[in-house]
């Protein structure tokens, strides 16, 4: 027989450059605004579009320690209120509107905290146990930890519940100098300087509980003090930059496993602060450069919004170099059985986390089942703290000791809880109840997005969550309900499929507007979904129940089917490695089955002249 692919060929692009193995590699730094007040041994937080910073050293023309806050929109600099307490080298984390100024140096070293409203800053009646400088801290300001830093190099940990400071296990390796970011459940440490070893190259992430120590900066001990570091998300996507000694422009990526050289700063940097949603998106500013001076500088680093991401079995040829290439990886992705659920149920109950730590919560059939929440470690799932008010067709995002869960039936409520990895709160309510929508699942429990759903008609209705309020947004081109969705941050989801009738239309959020984009290969409802906007997966869902079909940034493409055919169950992780539980089969019989996605992570490239 003859090879279809000899009589028919198959189509090779041409591109300029090449497609990248992920969306990070694509980022560079351009030069934002200046500052307005010069200073180093300042600390910022926020995203790249929402920045704040606070706090630090001044020019000899102003006072040694200054309280000085500026807010960043992403363009331009604005003063802000002073802190209380001027002060150099704080840990300052959360948000713009939300945030915490902890500890730091004014004429020695403080504990004193304060928290800001995104107007103004108040004195908390609630400091530190040991003062200190040149700390780090991860989370928001209503559940943050704190760690390391002078005098000294200190191993303390202590961890915010939002009304006292608590100390908790130390880290592996005294440290000051060091940066930090992540979650108050999923932090994450490198760099620094400790007498043992006065360049620390070692990083370790924070699960909540300890530290453990994970593989090193790429830079090794070279020029790892005194960097800036951003990821307002879980610790496996973060961005370390800058540094000293030397001075240097490095920029090094954090995937959860290992840290990668990616594009450097426009000049070399240290003493300043930095800020960011995600491993993709940061700021830099101020601070001193090489030669020790400080300056007033902006450094803005981001993906382009179109990002061409390499794809296994992609062949094209690059007119640049005149070069025929490929791209492939070792092994394709297929999917696995897990350990099965206590309690079966369907109707999408809501979830949270990665693979080997997710969780969900609520579901069909009724009470108790509609409360009931399990936690996931990769092999086993346990009961945990029951919801406050019973639902299903709900949404979630977060981790799992960081989770949100946010409307649903019955009576489409308005009520939204929070869980600490162990019991759930009730916090600020939607604007809009409403059943069936999609959330950005992987975006962390204080900036995320939910959209679609039903009321008593079909929605297109978008809120933002900034940790303390919901914002009502833009809403979707078309309105719909039992969606599946991803997304990693408020400024960054995707609604797929839906009702009424299965769909196959797919919206992209961007922060300001939705687009449609590629449609997806076969119509669908009440599937899952899990990722980012450059790499995700739809998982099954009505009229397609067993397919799968994997976005790259601008295609999907059908890949290995599920094992289990089913509808209506909670889905999370990464495009990568991802987790579907529970659910319904075709037939209605409800499901405690859990399926994981895998997708070798060794790639190769390859090059034929």
């Amino acid at each position: 027989m003859a090879d279809y692919s000899t009589l028919k060929g198959f189509e090779i692009q041409s591109f300029a450059t090449d497609p990248y193995a992920s969306e990070v590699l694509a980022a560079t730094w351009a030069s934002g605004n200046d500052v307005n007040t010069i200073r180093s041994q300042t600390q910022g937080c926020g995203l790249l579009t929402a920045g704040l910073i606070a706090g630090g050293n001044g020019v000899p023309a102003l006072p040694s320690t200054l309280g000085e806050t500026e807010e960043y929109d992403g363009t331009s600099w604005a003063e802000s209120g002073d802190l209380n307490t001027d002060r150099e080298s704080p840990g300052v984390g959360g948000i713009q509107t939300a945030a915490l100024c902890v500890a730091g140096y004014t004429t020695t070293y403080t504990a004193i905290v304060e928290s800001y409203n995104g107007t103004s800053w108040a004195t908390s009646p609630a400091t530190l146990n040991s003062p200190r400088t040149y700390n780090i801290v991860a989370g928001t300001s209503t559940a943050m930890i704190t760690a390391g830093g002078g005098p000294g190099t200190q191993d303390i940990t202590e961890l915010w519940n939002g009304s006292t400071w608590t100390e908790v296990a130390d880290l592996n390796t005294g440290r000051s100098y060091f940066s930090g970011a992540g979650t108050s459940t999923a932090g994450i440490c490198a760099g620094g300087e400790s007498p043992a070893t006065p360049q620390v190259g070692t990083a370790e992430t924070w699960d909540g509980t300890s530290w453990t120590e994970v593989n090193a900066l790429a830079r090794g001990g070279t020029s790892s003090s005194r960097m800036a570091m951003a990821g307002n998300a879980p610790n496996s996507s973060a961005l370390i930059f800058g540094g000293s000694s030397p001075v240097v422009a490095l920029t090094e990526s954090y995937n959860g496993t290992s840290w990668t050289e990616v594009a450097d700063m426009g000049a070399a940097r240290d003493f300043g602060p930095g800020g960011g949603g995600s491993g993709s998106s940061a700021f830099w500013a101020t601070g001193k450069s090489a030669p020790g001076a400080k300056v007033a500088t902006t450094y803005e680093f981001s993906a382009p919004s179109t990002v061409s991401i390499a794809q296994e079995g992609q062949v094209w040829y690059n007119t640049a170099s005149n070069v025929l290439k490929g791209f492939g990886m070792q092994g394709t992705g297929a999917w696995a059985s897990g350990g099965n659920v206590n309690t079966a149920r369907n109707e999408m109950g809501g979830g949270a986390g990665t693979q080997t730590a997710f969780l969900i919560f609520g579901g069909q059939p009724g009470a108790p089942v509609d409360q009931l929440t399990e936690s996931y470690d990769g092999s086993t799932w346990t009961e945990t703290g029951d919801l406050n008010t019973s639902r299903y067709y709900a949404c979630g995002f977060g981790t799992q000791t960081a989770a949100v869960c946010a409307t649903g039936n019955p009576g489409t409520t308005v009520n939204v809880e929070s869980f600490n990895g162990s019991s759930w709160t009730e916090i600020a309510n939607v604007n809009t109840g409403r059943w069936g929508p999609g959330s950005s699942k992987s975006a962390p429990s204080t900036a995320a997005l939910i959209a679609a759903g039903k009321t008593t008609v079909d929605v297109g209705i978008a809120e933002e969550w900034n940790g303390t309020a919901w914002a009502e947004v833009g809403d979707m081109t078309t309105a719909r309900r039992q969606v599946a969705s991803l997304g990693a941050s408020s400024s960054a989801a995707m609604i797929m499929s839906g009702n009424p009738s299965p769909k196959v239309v797919v919206e992209e959020w961007d922060g300001s507007t939705w687009t449609e984009v590629a449609d997806l290969g076969s119509t669908r409802y009440a599937g899952g979904g899990s990722g980012t906007t450059s790499l995700g997966l739809s998982i099954g869902g009505g009229a397609a129940v067993s397919l799968v079909e994997q976005w790259n940034g601008s295609t999907w493409t059908e890949v290995a089917d599920l094992s289990t055919a089913h509808l209506t169950g909670a889905s999370g992780g990464s495009g990568a490695v991802a987790i579907i539980a529970i659910g319904r089969s075709p037939a209605g019989a409800t499901l405690n089955v859990t399926e994981e996605w895998n997708t070798p992570d060794a790639t190769k490239t390859f090059t034929s002249s």
